[in-house]
């Protein structure tokens, strides 16, 4: 834990942070959904910086020892992957999974679980303009034979000053792969740069409306079948968000 006196400085960082965020929902006794747990991450000059809260309020920002220092004030996307049968072992395979690029330019993936924490670098190297965002498929269980969805993630960038478009990373069977063609069809994001995406595999980014009307969110849906990767640049767009402001 950080010493009292840096807290504050740990909080106020130059540039802004980006941070990102994880929560686990839970029934209460009543069968009321509650957030039980709730994780940040962000980065600063001094490196990666974390809080949580265990229900009983957030606990100070904590610097995380890491040899992959980030890159301030650029992307970062985090994600969960879980167990589905959930055995004696799986509290050791749950993890929190965060993507950030690091002052080498690499792209990276740090694996969170019981206070260790396990960088890999991804395969691809990237700017400090580019957006990441991120989502797990399938399930870490200790018995590959009883696991019809093994883990995998899907690593999605973009950087406005290469203008190639949205670039996919994968990981399947323990192994990342890097591809070199744009994901076409998600080519509306390129020109704003701008994406999320959730667990339900949906996307969202900003796309251009023309003219003086700005931009507007456009969903897509993940098209992938987990058992041929050639199908996971596929995307089928949902529709245009209808946020009611007009």
């Amino acid at each position: 834990m950080v010493q009292p006196g840096m807290q504050q400085h740990l909080l106020s960082n130059l540039p802004p942070p980006r941070p990102v965020s994880f929560s686990r929902n839970v029934a209460n006794a009543n069968s009321t959904c509650i957030t039980q747990y709730s994780y940040f991450y962000w980065q600063n000059s001094q490196g990666v910086v974390s809080s949580e809260n265990d229900g009983q309020g957030f606990e100070q920002a904590t610097l995380v020892d890491v040899d992959a220092e980030p890159s301030t004030n650029t992307s970062m996307a985090l994600t969960y992957s879980g167990t589905l049968n959930g055995d004696t072992e799986a509290i050791l395979r749950r993890s929190l999974n965060l993507f950030y690029r690091t002052t080498k330019s690499g792209l990276v993936q740090l694996r969170i679980g019981n206070g260790v924490y396990l960088p890999q670098y991804v395969g691809r190297d990237i700017g400090p303009k580019t957006n990441i965002a991120a989502f797990s498929t399938g399930f870490n269980e200790s018995d590959p034979s009883d696991n019809p969805t093994p883990l995998g993630f899907q690593v999605l960038s973009i950087d406005p000053d290469q203008g190639d478009g949205v670039q996919l990373s994968y990981l399947k069977d323990a192994q990342w792969t890097v591809l070199a063609d744009e994901v076409a069809d998600l080519s509306d994001c390129k020109a704003k740069a701008t994406m999320a995406v959730n667990r339900a595999q949906h996307l969202y980014c900003l796309v251009d409306t023309g003219g003086d009307n700005g931009v507007k969110i456009v969903e897509w849906s993940w098209q992938g079948d987990l058992s041929i990767p050639t199908t996971y640049s596929n995307w089928e767009k949902v529709g245009v968000l209808d946020l009611g402001l007009s």
